[in-house]
């Protein structure tokens, strides 16, 4: 997705990028207003400060995405709850099964965020990218 913005400043081969978010108009008040953000993307076009720019802003959590994470961690959950209480019933825990097999699952979900996060790398290397200076002002 493109976005315009102002260069705010310019660091290495980054640079930071004020955007602005259309927010809706109420009920009561019936203009729009418009909110800016800031954002850090990489400088390909060797853009400098107070230039217009267009900001290519990729879309990393997409809804495949979030469906898979979602069900990782409950197939995660789940398998610990079972394990949970075949452990706990081997290891002569009866009396704090249910509270053993809770934090067996709990820390199995755990496990598999970590994983996901680490190996999967969501939403690193889509950094924001500047793709044409539209405007350079002084």
């Amino acid at each position: 997705m493109k976005k315009n913005g102002l260069v705010v400043s310019v660091k290495g081969g980054f640079a930071v990028v004020k955007l602005e978010r259309e927010v809706p108009a109420d009920c009561c008040n019936k203009t729009s207003k418009k909110d800016a953000y800031f954002i850090k993307a990489r400088n390909l076009c060797n853009a400098e400060a107070n230039n217009r720019v267009s900001v290519e802003v990729e879309n990393t959590a997409s809804p495949s995405m979030r469906i898979l994470m979602i069900g990782a961690y409950v197939v995660g959950f789940i398998a610990g709850l079972v394990l949970g209480e075949k452990l706990s019933a081997l290891s002569g825990l009866s009396p704090y099964r249910d509270l053993f097999s809770l934090g067996f699952a709990l820390a199995l979900a755990g496990i598999v965020f970590i994983l996901f996060r680490r190996f999967l790398a969501w939403g690193r290397n889509s950094a924001p990218v500047i793709s044409e200076i539209l405007y350079s002002g002084v």
